[in-house]
């Protein structure tokens, strides 16, 4: 099924599930009810602009058309809220750069013993005496840095109510992790033959990195707006 295109301009702010919202973790619950408080405050001064110039029309309308109509009303309501961003970044480009350069940080090259098959056929070629060889190998991305993309993905569903540009920003992410595997998965197999491991410490894969990412935007889909999200 396809999620219900919400967008900013949907008038009305629903009401946040309290089941929905215990059931995340503290973090991301105060991030979801932050971006909530200033999408009513957003709600109420975009209600207040539009009441303004409705006066405004039915008394230019009561003047003859005069053009003595003030907009001054529209500059009451308050400072602009900022947009969420990543790092300060906003636009769909420069997020993309920003994953790309993230998911490829995490490659690290490691020296490693041969095993005594690639010894052999070294020694055959009369090539390579040390023994070692590098290999690749992906350490999976900080817990952290993961945390601040949830929060960031969290504030563009509730505040901006874009959908869309989540959609867009999860399957790029999702493309730049496959990339990774490709580029590892071969040398983890040739590594696996000789029976060696790489001393990687992985906190988290990338995998279980989206999955994460995925799981919390669904769940806001479904309990904000009612509909499921997918990437399709």
């Amino acid at each position: 099924a396809q999620p219900k295109k919400t967008t900013a301009q949907q008038p009305d702010v629903p009401e946040l599930d309290a089941d929905f919202l215990a059931a995340l973790p503290q973090d991301i619950r105060a991030e979801v009810e932050a971006a909530h408080r200033v999408e009513l405050i957003k709600n109420r001064r975009r209600q207040e602009a539009e009441l303004a110039a409705q006066k405004d029309a039915a008394s230019a309308a009561s003047r003859h058309g005069s053009g003595a109509s003030s907009g001054s009303n529209e500059q009451q309501g308050g400072p602009v809220l900022e947009r969420p961003t990543l790092m300060g970044k906003w636009e769909i480009g420069d997020l993309r750069v920003m994953l790309t350069q993230w998911v490829q940080s995490t490659l690290v090259e490691q020296e490693l013993s041969r095993d005594s098959r690639k010894k052999d056929e070294a020694k055959k070629g009369g090539g390579g005496s040390g023994g070692t060889e590098t290999v690749v190998f992906d350490e999976g991305p900080n817990p952290d840095d993961v945390q601040s993309f949830v929060d960031f993905v969290a504030r563009v569903i509730v505040m901006e109510r874009d959908l869309e540009r989540v959609r867009l920003l999860l399957r790029y992410l999702w493309r730049r992790i496959e990339d990774n595997e490709r580029q590892v998965e071969p040398q983890l197999r040739e590594v696996a033959k000789g029976g060696r491991k790489p001393v990687v410490g992985v906190a988290m894969t990338w995998r279980q990195a989206f999955e994460w990412v995925f799981s919390v935007t669904k769940q806001l889909v479904v309990h904000i707006y009612g509909g499921s999200f997918d990437l399709d």
